[in-house]
């Protein structure tokens, strides 16, 4: 009689294959904790959320890049402005300037610094003629008026001053279309506000008197020259 073995194989390896599969169990009857080390001689190692990034995304994918909206920059040294008579205010001859040529639609221009000659004096922020200081304004078509002030040498009838911004622009071609249109270096000159008065010279160290002679009598007449008869 021929005996049927292929159910008794059967139970057996099931056996086998859950006992491969049960987690090992401490002498204490727990199980150990999951190890953040590969076994079988793998190097992995905890994954650190700040280090590990953005996962890739499906297909294999990078993840996109923020947008740069800044667009491109570029800049005019002594931007071609000038204005009309300046005001005395304080210590400051101040006056608005108007952009020579005005930027398009989409062209910026960012005051970023003032220069002076003579060379170094204190330009300071003041807004005058119903106009906003020049430095940190924004310059555009729709405005195109700022105030400069400059705070002149003793006995100066004039200074210059120039404006140097930068160029925002949404694309470079705006940009480099008006920079290309325009002639840097300009200097606007300032005169001496009337309400300042005349220009005076700065005066020089005062000499002091000659101190009298005390063994000198009053009223006592001149010495005769030599050879007076």
């Amino acid at each position: 009689m021929r005996r049927r073995t292929g159910g008794a194989t059967a139970l057996l390896l099931g056996a086998l294959l859950v006992a491969g599969c049960t987690a090992p169990v401490d002498d204490d009857g727990a199980s150990p904790a999951p190890s953040d080390t590969a076994v079988d001689g793998g190097t992995s190692a905890p994954l650190d959320p700040d280090v590990a990034g953005e996962p890739p995304l499906e297909g294999g994918e990078e993840p996109p890049l923020p947008p740069d909206d800044a667009g491109p920059t570029l800049t005019i040294v002594g931007l071609p402005a000038g204005g009309g008579a300046a005001d005395l205010v304080d210590d400051a001859w101040c006056g608005a300037i108007a952009v020579g040529q005005a930027p398009p639609d989409g062209v910026d221009l960012v005051v970023t610094g003032l220069r002076t000659d003579p060379e170094g004096l204190e330009t300071p922020a003041l807004a005058c003629q119903d106009v906003p200081p020049c430095l940190g304004t924004t310059l555009s078509q729709e405005q195109q008026l700022c105030a400069i002030a400059v705070v002149p040498p003793p006995g100066a009838d004039r200074v210059r001053a120039a404006v140097d911004v930068r160029l925002d622009c949404a694309e470079v071609a705006a940009c480099e279309e008006y920079r290309a249109s325009v002639t840097p270096g300009f200097w606007w000159e300032l005169d001496r506000p009337a309400e300042a008065g005349p220009a005076t010279a700065p005066s020089g160290p005062e000499v002091p008197d000659e101190p009298e002679d005390p063994d000198e009598p009053e009223g006592a007449p001149p010495e005769d020259e030599e050879g007076s008869p």
